[in-house]
This record gives structure tokens, C-alpha cells and sequence, in this order.
């Protein structure tokens, strides 16, 4: 029986010509002529499969054994002396918190400011809706006098106010509050 050599080229003549496996001489394929290169290319992926595996399942507990590293030497700790812990005392310190009321709400006669408008600003209306005339526009903290409300118009709840400068509108009261 001959010996097992993968690095032994396969003779010219051997083909496999057959699908069973024969030569066209009529003797079965020989392992032992089967050329490098396929040696490599059944061998590579069981090894690099079997590598993968084995990083897997490593725990990571285990030392690395390609990167060294250093012992530790013991030392001796200093003697340190302490007196016995106390317990603690418990305190208790009452916490007092105080709620300040809502702003009532809004309704005629009381006075309110325009908030939460940002860029936009509010637009003062000449009746309740957004089908209106525009009067005048403005902005967060503009202080006014609620006249009447509310109207409803549009999805919206409308308050009559009147501007500081005299000006008599319509507005949505979604940005007013009032100022105590």
C-alpha cells in the first residue's frame, strides 16, 4: 500500500473522467494523487471554522497567554488603627412645601398677559375666527384687559380684550393667562 504524501502532484495521466470516480484506465481515484491545492482549499475552512469555534468558546476568565503580564508582589498594608464605628442617629426634618394656586381662570374684567406664542405672536382679530380682518399682531407678554368671552369659533375659544393702546380685538385665549 503505498504512503499518504498531500504534496505529491497526481500524475498527468490520471483524470477522472467518470462519474463514479474511476480513472479511464478503470481503477478507482486514488486519495493519495489528489494535488496541494485541494488539500488546502478542504483543509482551510475546517481550520479556520475550528478557530472560530474554539475564540468562541473561550472564556473570558482565561489569561491571554500571547500578551504577558505582570505579577503582582504583595506588599504590606500600614497598620491603621480605628476606633469603634457609632451608629448613627436618625433626625427627622420635616419638609414643608408650599403650592402656589393656579391663576384663576380667565374671565371679563380680569387682567391677562399673551404666552407660550414664540415666533408666531398672536394675532388680534376683528371677531371671533380666523376668517376675521387682522388688526394688529403681538407678542409673549403683552399685557391685556379680558372685555368678554368666551366665544367659540373655528375650534377655538375667542376672548374680546382690549390692547393698552386702545386697540379692541378678538384673540385665542389657548395663549392667554391671567396676572394676579
Amino acid at each position: 500500500m503505498p504512503s499518504f504524501n498531500p504534496f505529491r502532484r497526481a500524475p498527468s495521466s490520471s483524470r477522472a473522467s467518470e462519474p463514479g470516480g474511476t480513472r479511464a484506465g478503470g481503477g478507482r481515484l486514488d486519495i493519495n494523487e489528489l494535488p496541494v491545492w485541494t488539500w488546502i482549499l478542504i483543509l482551510l475552512p475546517v481550520v479556520l471554522i475550528g478557530g472560530a469555534l474554539w475564540a468562541m468558546t473561550r472564556s473570558a476568565s482565561e489569561p491571554d497567554l500571547l500578551s504577558p503580564t505582570a505579577t503582582p508582589t504583595p506588599a504590606q498594608a500600614p497598620a491603621v488603627v480605628t476606633a469603634a464605628p457609632q451608629a448613627p442617629t436618625a433626625t427627622f426634618t420635616p419638609m414643608v412645601i408650599v403650592a402656589t394656586p393656579p391663576p384663576p381662570p380667565l374671565s371679563a374684567g380680569v387682567q391677562a398677559e399673551v404666552f407660550g406664542t414664540g415666533a408666531d405672536q398672536l394675532r388680534v382679530r376683528s371677531g371671533p375666527g380666523t376668517t376675521y380682518a387682522t388688526l394688529q399682531i403681538v407678542g409673549d407678554g403683552t399685557r391685556v384687559q379680558v372685555l368678554e368671552g368666551p366665544s367659540p369659533a373655528d375650534g377655538f375659544q375667542w376672548w374680546r380684550v382690549q390692547l393698552s393702546d386702545g386697540t379692541i380685538g378678538w384673540v385665542v385665549g389657548d395663549f392667554l393667562r391671567t396676572v394676579q
